[in-house]
């Protein structure tokens, strides 16, 4: 199902939500092989959990509106000059949102955004 034009806003709820989308953009996370943020969860941790039960809390959460971003953990990373930057390093779940949300808009408006 697409969203289309015109469509009722409940019809649109369960593009939202479809698991497939949060199955694609944990793939996507993990691919990058990204490190734990401030709640210490990595990658590992969640396949050991269990991916579909992960994935689940996760839209529940969503859908009862109980999703609280979590802050980003700050590195310092060295700079060429010798100097340091501060780094943001958010949690799997965040990132896993982000892509989430970033197919959202290419299945809702038809094309991606930059």
């Amino acid at each position: 199902m697409k969203y289309n034009k015109g469509m009722p806003l409940y019809a649109v709820f369960p593009l939202l939500y479809r698991e497939d989308v949060l199955s694609e953009a944990w793939k996507r996370v993990k691919a990058n092989k990204g490190s734990s943020g401030v709640d210490g969860i990595e990658i590992e941790d969640i396949e050991t959990m269990g991916i579909e039960k992960y994935l689940t809390e996760i839209k529940e959460e969503l859908m009862d509106g109980k999703y609280k971003p979590s802050p980003v953990r700050r590195v310092m990373i060295p700079k060429p000059d010798g100097s340091k930057r501060p780094l943001g390093i958010p949690t799997v779940k965040a990132l896993i949102l982000r892509k989430w949300k970033k197919r959202q808009k290419v299945d809702l408006e038809g094309q991606q955004q930059p």
